[in-house]
């Protein structure tokens, strides 16, 4: 699946019209990662998003994924576990996706413990989500972790500018771990880790 701008396109729906693909309005701190079980590669901005469904049953995976803080200084959140949905996507048909938003940084903290969120339709039915797995991989809960943003194990603290942002570092170090780089592995890891892990590494290398 591949994002356009702030339009998620999804298989079989670039080229229909709007009146014969569902469309669902998403909030911008609500990332969908995945359709019937496909990721999707979706926008990331500071506005809602729309994704563009093929009619009928579609299986939609959630996460809440927000910077609490500002570009310069990462203060993410995000869910502990994704939610999943299952829309009777009609054709035509704008749905909204929504979720209690949180008024300040510790209610998103509470929210990401047990995140609940909802899809209505139109006519005023609402579906409501239930929780999947946890959100990320092992190793992307473990940066994620390190660097202060909350996660499935712990809270959410301010994540320091030198992170260059989580998501890169999330995905830079997948990529890495998947090449078998060793070297880079560590520089990688040196750059996440904080002034008092970087101390007790260099106590332990002279141990070596």
């Amino acid at each position: 699946c591949a994002g356009k701008g702030n339009v998620i396109q999804t298989p079989g729906t670039s080229s229909l019209a709007d009146d014969a693909v569902a469309r669902v309005e998403i909030p911008y701190a609500l990332t969908l990662l995945a359709v019937d079980g496909e990721q999707v590669a979706a926008p990331r901005s500071d506005s809602s998003s729309r994704a563009r469904l093929m009619p009928g049953t579609r299986r939609l995976r959630f996460a809440y994924e927000k910077n609490w803080g500002n570009p310069d200084t990462y203060d993410w959140v995000y869910s502990a576990h994704v939610v999943e949905i299952e829309l009777r996507a009609r054709p035509g048909v704008l749905y909204r996706a929504g979720y209690p938003e949180p008024a300040n940084r510790h209610e998103a903290v509470k929210l990401a413990v047990d995140l609940r969120m909802w899809v209505d339709s139109p006519d005023g039915t609402r579906v409501a989500s239930r929780t999947g797995a946890p959100h990320g991989s092992p190793l992307t809960r473990l940066i994620r972790s390190n660097s202060g943003a909350a996660t499935s194990y712990t809270a959410a603290a301010s994540a320091p500018a030198a992170a260059s942002g989580t998501g890169d570092s999330v995905d830079q170090a997948e990529a890495l771990l998947s090449d078998q780089d060793a070297l880079q592995r560590l520089k990688l890891w040196w750059k996440l880790a904080s002034d008092e892990q970087r101390k007790a590494f260099q106590q332990w290398i002279k141990t070596q």
